[in-house]
């Protein structure tokens, strides 16, 4: 789908489509539908008519003024999920049932943000295993931000980008190279959906790692025994080879 925007009253009717398809009662969407109602009214008075996952937040806290997505009420939830919906068909062309893999808790400013960006690369098919470790680098980040008293991710810098890398001294080299990836790779995301001003990716320093094969320490009987029958008894270099074995 397109990350830049999809005109609103396109992505409803797209999205309106899906849950039936899902076989979503028609209540329920109706239900929804109230919702988005609001979210037109809110961009045709600011102007927009393309609908952003940006957009999508700044209207939840604009006429409902939610910023915490952590403790909802039912209503607050039902609102927060017209929203998703709407987010989850523009980024990923699906709908993601309620029932979702079970969610890292983040500082409750920047959950609904993070959370949505493991969803993205869920939905891209990036293994569970890889996702565990972008959770733990993004927990990591949560935490340093909050403890920099940023309560939003536009309020983050290049200062705040640079300390948290900094924090990685005490780490592997290999730990510190795949979180760095991670970061720009989080920072594209950020920056293509209109959540931050600057591409804080390129920010992010280069740590000139590089992974390197390994030497086995043993090696199959087979591979041993093919080796020494290739060796050349007849030759000097032959039977040095083999005094050593």
């Amino acid at each position: 789908m397109d990350h830049q925007g999809m005109e609103i009253n396109e992505l409803i009717d797209r999205v309106k489509t899906e849950l039936k398809n899902a076989k979503y009662s028609d209540s329920r969407i109706q239900a929804l539908g109230t919702v988005w109602n609001r979210l037109k009214d809110y961009m045709v008075r600011n102007g927009k008519s393309f609908f952003t996952a940006k957009i999508g937040m700044d209207f939840l806290e604009a006429e409902y003024g939610m910023t915490v997505y952590k403790k909802l009420d039912s209503l607050k939830k039902h609102r927060a999920r017209a929203v998703n919906v709407l987010t989850d068909y523009l980024l990923h062309g699906i709908i993601f049932p309620r029932a979702k893999q079970p969610v890292r808790t983040y500082h409750p400013q920047f959950q609904m943000l993070f959370q949505g960006y493991i969803d993205k690369k869920r939905a891209d098919g990036i293994a569970e295993d890889t996702l565990k470790s972008y959770e733990i680098y993004l927990g990591r980040f949560s935490d340093y931000l909050n403890s920099r008293g940023i309560a939003d991710i536009r309020d983050m810098d290049e200062i705040a980008v640079l300390g948290f890398t900094g924090t990685f001294v005490r780490y592997s080299p290999a730990i510190t190279h795949n979180t760095l990836c991670s970061l720009r790779t989080f920072f594209h995301y950020l920056f293509q959906n209109g959540f931050v001003s600057k591409d804080f990716a390129y920010t992010v320093p280069h740590d000139g790692y590089r992974q390197r094969t390994k030497v086995p320490s043993a090696y199959p009987k087979e591979d041993v025994e093919a080796l020494l029958k290739s060796i050349d008894r007849g030759t000097r270099r032959g039977n040095a080879i083999m005094q050593l074995y």
